[in-house]
């Protein structure tokens, strides 16, 4: 089966800023977000198939036909595939999926986010970089999450504690399955529950809308997969990321 068709692949085009093009090519899809050159990974070549060491000369050179000159500082090369089998210098993540009824809870600290730079200050403090490049990517990103939520196909839910965001997660759907993102908790937060009762509550919201699938991305073998894991999600694919000097 082809890259473009596995869930990772899948279901990225549908949380994608909506400014963002997705161009199936022979053998590739090409993404190109004018919108945001600081979205590196926004512009990449998802691949249909695996390729092997020896190609990804070629393949960058594919890059660089659809996105030299545009000031972006990271070619990305990426795939999907059932296998997990790979090559020096491919970041590995896995997909994982989640297709059983979650238990409502009541967490008061939970409530939905209104404010986008509430929820912009807890990413550039969870990933340590304030920079004016990421927050240009951040205010991007952020708008098209709200504007699929208003439109009633996600809901972005933060924890708040004395009245201060703390964590927060996102799931966004369309009409056949669901994925989880923006998914951050506070340093000095970590380790109380937090990320793992946002999740839940984010699966909940979407099965009462539509019971179907929920997907999450996580990088293979980390705490954040091990914390989805007992949540109840399950590996399904293999996703690859291969980030390059263009």
């Amino acid at each position: 089966m082809r890259s473009r068709d596995l869930p990772s692949s899948r279901t990225q085009t549908f949380v994608l800023p909506s400014d963002v093009l997705a161009i199936p090519r022979d053998g590739y899809v090409v993404y190109d977000a004018p919108g945001c050159r600081e979205a590196n990974f926004s512009h990449r070549l998802v691949l249909d198939d695996p390729p092997d060491p020896g190609q990804v000369g070629q393949w960058l050179d594919t890059w660089r036909s659809h996105h030299a000159g545009k000031g972006i500082e990271r070619a990305y090369l990426c795939w999907e595939h059932r296998r997990p089998d790979t090559f020096d210098g491919v970041e590995r993540l896995r997909c994982l999926m989640k297709d059983e009824e979650v238990a409502p809870q009541i967490v008061p600290q939970i409530r939905a986010i209104e404010d986008r730079d509430e929820a912009l200050a807890l990413m550039s403090t969870v990933e340590e970089d304030t920079s004016d490049a990421y927050l240009r990517y951040g205010r991007w990103y952020l708008d098209h999450l709200f504007a699929l939520c208003a439109d009633d196909w996600g809901r972005f839910l933060g924890w708040y504690e004395s009245g201060e965001l703390v964590g927060m997660s996102a799931v966004l759907w369309n009409a056949r399955e669901a994925r989880m993102q923006a998914i951050s908790v506070r340093e000095d937060h970590r380790r109380k529950g937090i990320c793992s009762t946002l999740v839940n509550e984010c699966v909940l919201a979407y099965q009462t809308e539509s019971f179907g699938i929920v997907y999450v991305v996580a990088t293979d073998g980390s705490g954040a997969e091990a914390c989805y894991r007992k949540l109840g999600f399950r590996r399904v694919t293999c996703d690859f990321a291969l980030g390059l000097d263009p």
